[in-house]
Formats: C-alpha cells, structure tokens, sequence
C-alpha cells in the first residue's frame, strides 16, 4: 500500500508489483517580465499559424467564445489586427 496526497487528506492505495512507476514532475515555465509583451509577440507571431492579420483577411469578423477571458486580449488583437 502507497499513501498519497489527495486534496487535504491523503488516501491508500495498492499499486501491482508488476506496475511500473515514476514520479512526476510538474514543467516549470519561467515568469513572464511583461504579459502584455507576450500577447504581442504571440499575436503578431504564432507558431505555427499565420497572424491574425492575415487571417482577418479571410474571415469576415472575429468571434469570441467568452467576453470575461477573452476582455483582456480584445484590446491587443484589434492593435494587432487594423483589417479588423
């Protein structure tokens, strides 16, 4: 039996001998100096797609699936963007 951390309590459980097992580890992402710097540059250059400068050319408009996550971003895609 293994006793594991399970939100706040731990919980036990048995795990076959067989089993292969391994740690995981959480990726560490560095801290961004600035998100709006960020934005710009995965706006203006995204990997793997074109700009959306680009693809505002092709579509007729933008949707937004949510106004309170995408708010933030709507400022610097329409700076991004001036066929839009």
């Amino acid at each position: 039996m293994v006793e594991l951390k399970y939100g706040k309590s731990k919980i036990r459980v048995s795990i076959p001998e067989k089993a292969a097992v391994s740690i995981l580890e959480p990726l560490r992402a560095p801290v961004l100096a600035s998100v709006e710097s960020a934005l710009d540059s995965a706006l203006s250059a995204p990997i793997g797609r074109p700009a959306l400068e680009a693809i505002s050319r092709r579509a007729a408009r933008g949707r937004w699936p949510s106004r309170s996550r995408t708010r933030p971003a709507l400022p610097r895609f329409l700076k991004s963007c001036p066929a839009c």
